[in-house]
């Protein structure tokens, strides 16, 4: 037997919850959501100054873009607009990653792992959509 207390610690999470350690598929990927949308809810997500800029920046760069659509010289202003969309996207990014500092070596490399995982999936989409236009 050990000296360590039986109990979890208050808010430990599955991390703390043997019974958490290895769920199944979807109980995991259930009890993550309702984690996120637990955390998401709290009192701690107050926002920044730099954050209303980046959360207004990147829906309002999409707006230009797919509006650019309808403007009479919108294939002009196309490039300008996913430019202003990569680097609205690329300042929400920046501004958020400097909490991986206080994160352990592997909840980093999870992040990352998430990050770059994001990456792929929007590329082989974006082929997906290239793909099934080129077939139109």
């Amino acid at each position: 037997m050990s000296d360590e207390p039986t109990t979890t610690p208050e808010g430990g999470g599955a991390a703390t919850d043997p019974k958490h350690l290895r769920a199944s598929f979807w109980g995991n990927l259930a009890s993550a959501a309702a984690h996120i949308r637990q955390a998401t809810n709290s009192d701690s997500t107050r926002l920044r100054g730099s954050d209303y800029v980046s959360v207004v920046s990147f829906p309002l760069a999409a707006l230009l873009l797919a509006s650019a659509q309808f403007m009479p010289n919108g294939l002009l202003l196309r490039p300008w607009f996913v430019l202003f969309l990569l680097v609205s996207l690329l300042y929400f990014i920046a501004s958020r990653i400097g909490v991986v500092k206080s994160f352990t070596p592997r909840q980093a490399h999870l992040v990352w792992m998430i990050v770059v995982a994001t990456f792929i999936t929007g590329s082989v989409f974006a082929l997906f959509v290239f793909e099934i236009l080129r077939i139109l």
